[in-house]
């Protein structure tokens, strides 16, 4: 077979994508996205923003973030699917490695959708209904001495913390296996540059964005109507 050669042929397949380089580029947006939050955004918010904000303003973003890993997710399920005839006519078959990768996007996708659906949700309500008990005992959440009420609370969104933060590992690592199992050298190369670039984009241009989201969420926290 003849080595593709840089030229014009070239850049007119680069601008006719098919469905392996869409489910490439949907890959890297969806597993730099989820790489960037977990092990950099996130941690860096949490240390940077006191308490009640940064949970505001994870509040915000964790239904957009979930939401589009989730459908991302079910993209690259459908993608696989349309460029494997084997996952089309035996999609329980899960000791084909082909259709065991289906079975593991269709699991970040479901892990995903979970946390933007229901565990979310039900989080951010106890969030809120903890900052209004904060406010009410003078205390913070985990001051000594604090009310039963507010134990219960405590108890309650730590349990649904650690369900949402398996799920979201889940999904990384799901992703990261889906890249091992099915990429080669090169593209694992090509996904790695994705994942930076994806990574670093939001820092690059939404930025401003992302600060304006912060001071409404410190202007939320400040005011009143909060509690």
């Amino acid at each position: 077979m003849e080595a593709q050669r840089v030229g014009l042929d070239m850049f007119k397949g680069l601008l006719s994508p098919d469905v392996r380089s869409a489910h490439l580029l949907v890959f890297g947006a969806a597993f730099g996205s989820q790489a960037f939050l977990t092990f950099v955004g996130a941690p860096i918010m949490y240390s940077e923003l006191p308490r009640q904000q940064f949970g505001n303003l994870m509040k915000k973003l964790f239904p957009t973030y979930f939401s589009y890993n989730g459908l991302a997710a079910a993209f690259l399920v459908g993608s696989l699917a349309w460029d494997n005839a084997v996952v089309r006519k035996h999609p329980f078959d899960i000791f084909d490695a082909t259709v065991y990768q289906a079975f593991t996007l269709a699991t970040v996708a479901a892990a995903n959708l979970i946390n933007a659906l229901a565990i979310g949700p039900a989080s951010y309500k106890l969030q809120d209904e903890r900052h209004r008990q904060e406010a009410a005992e003078g205390k913070s959440y985990d001051d000594a001495g604090v009310s039963d009420k507010m134990q219960k609370l405590n108890k309650e969104f730590a349990g649904l913390h650690s369900i949402s933060t398996l799920l979201n590992i889940a999904s990384i690592g799901g992703l990261g296996f889906h890249a091992l199992v099915r990429s080669s050298f090169v593209d694992l190369v090509l996904v790695w540059v994705l994942v930076f670039f994806f990574s670093l984009l939001p820092i690059v241009a939404r930025a401003d964005m992302l600060e304006t989201v912060i001071n409404d969420v410190i202007l939320t926290v400040d005011s009143p109507k909060i509690w």
